[in-house]
């Protein structure tokens, strides 16, 4: 299977707390977490007891969890090669990371499309608007010069 292509909405939803208490992951010191965010301080920070609870032989607790909840398939597999919670929180920080920069770039891209329609919507205003005014004929040519405008 392939890596998945993750858009901006779905990095949202994998950034996302869990609202739901009974989905919290629940540590063996009664800890809730509710976030990659949160799981990333947890394992920085744990004691290695509480860590070995979750993370034994074939068992990860960490990973079923962000496969199972969170929903990122891929970082759960990441979190499966390693054995070692430091490891662990750096791949969830390199992935927070990656998902922020993914909803980042679609902002801006966003900006960039309103800002492009908004430079058009002017250019009309000061080219046809004075004579499509005047002659109310003009609106093949307004047309096809838009066309231009976004083949550019």
């Amino acid at each position: 299977m392939g890596r998945i292509y993750i858009n901006a909405k779905i990095a949202e939803e994998l950034l996302r707390e869990i609202e739901e208490e009974e989905k919290h992951f629940y540590s063996r010191s009664g800890r809730s977490l509710k976030s990659l965010r949160e799981l990333e301080n947890f394992l920085r920070e744990c004691a290695e007891e509480d860590f070995r609870h979750h993370v034994d032989g074939e068992n990860n607790d960490f990973s079923n969890w962000i496969e199972d909840v969170i929903g990122d398939v891929e970082l759960a597999k990441d979190l499966r090669q390693t054995r070692e919670p430091e490891t662990m929180a750096d791949y969830i920080l390199f992935r927070r990371e990656l998902l922020k920069n993914r909803i980042e770039a679609t902002r801006l891209t966003l900006q960039e499309k309103d800002a492009r329609k908004a430079r058009i919507r002017e250019v009309l205003r000061e080219r046809f608007l004075p004579a499509f005014e005047d002659t109310k004929n003009n609106r093949f040519v307004i047309i096809e010069y838009v066309k231009e405008l976004l083949t550019r």
